[in-house]
């Protein structure tokens, strides 16, 4: 990743977050989490103040130090957004939230009391490739794309598809990466060159996936898994901010119907599983792996509706 890639990113988050030199921006993601170049860039290009902490304080303390430490802005996930209730944080002005799909009950608490900004796109793209800045007022657009970058919807062939219809999403633009170092054959499989007139695009269809599925107040992390050497299946794991409200059946019934009608087939998840929360890593992020690995032990219960046509037809 070129420096110019983050230097603009930065320029970018401190504009879109109006960070000024009073600011004291609470940096929370380690540096090595992506995220964490949003509060590091940002505060740098506002002249702002980066207030930093052990990371095992903030995980474990995060509620009282945003308060102890007059925060007014940090980037966070939407998971550790949905334990935190704004009230509790008056200093705070904005929030980015960024890395997973925010629901819309994240949007809503937070949208009511400071000003969020719901980004999305691949680490590939320096964190963020387009942003929501007000998210509350249509919870199912995922914004536009950031400064000098661009957005493609393409069919199968890599053709533009028109207003309305489906495709896969593709990104473009002076914030994509150069590829994978020292990895030829895995940036082939991902990037493209010369179309539209623009070096290399990424596809970021299992964002795509979360986003059709974050219409409701849940927490949903999807992956592309192999169980048992059969052909790999897309799974869904989502998690309910409140349960008392619908039966986790009810809700999986909802959220299939809610896939078929706004996914293409091929994109529509083959299983749901319901966990009663979502595991975090220490990058504050969705554990992957530790989903995976209790999906793949048979430690989750399976609450699918009927299979999909297609998961048959991948059967055979």
């Amino acid at each position: 990743m070129p420096h110019r890639q983050v230097v603009g990113y930065g320029i970018m988050m401190a504009q879109a977050l109006e960070y000024t030199a009073a600011d004291r921006i609470f940096w929370f993601a380690r540096p090595v989490f992506d995220v964490s170049q949003s509060d590091l860039f940002g505060a740098v290009f506002a002249g702002a103040t980066l207030v930093i902490t052990p990371h095992a304080d903030a995980m474990a303390r995060l509620a009282p130090l945003l308060v102890k430490l007059r925060i007014t802005s940090t980037s966070i996930t939407p998971s550790i957004a949905s334990l935190l209730r704004p009230q509790n944080f008056p200093l705070i002005r904005s929030l980015f939230l960024a890395d997973e799909m925010a629901s819309q009950e994240v949007i809503r608490r937070w949208s009511a009391a400071v000003r969020v900004i719901n980004g999305y796109g691949p680490t590939e793209g320096v964190v963020v490739a387009w942003k929501h800045m007000n998210p509350s007022t249509s919870p199912h657009c995922i914004g536009r794309p950031a400064i000098g970058m661009n957005v493609f919807v393409l069919d199968a062939k890599m053709r533009q598809v028109p207003i309305g219809v489906r495709g896969t999403i593709w990104i473009a633009g002076r914030q994509l990466s150069q590829g994978y170092f020292g990895q030829p054959s895995a940036t082939d499989q991902v990037f493209r060159s010369n179309l539209f007139g623009h070096r290399l695009m990424y596809n970021t269809e299992l964002a795509e996936i979360e986003s059709a599925l974050s219409n409701y107040s849940v927490q949903v992390a999807v992956l592309l898994l192999n169980r048992s050497g059969c052909l790999k299946e897309l799974v869904a794991f989502f998690a309910q901010e409140d349960e008392s409200r619908k039966d986790r059946s009810v809700m999986a019934a909802e959220l299939l119907a809610q896939a078929n009608r706004r996914l293409p087939p091929h994109m529509v998840p083959q299983r749901l599983i319901f966990v009663p929360r979502l595991p975090l890593n220490g990058n504050a992020k969705v554990d992957t792996t530790s989903l995976e690995q209790a999906y793949l032990n048979g430690s989750l219960p399976d609450i699918s509706a009927k299979p999909t046509k297609l998961s048959h037809a991948r059967q055979d």
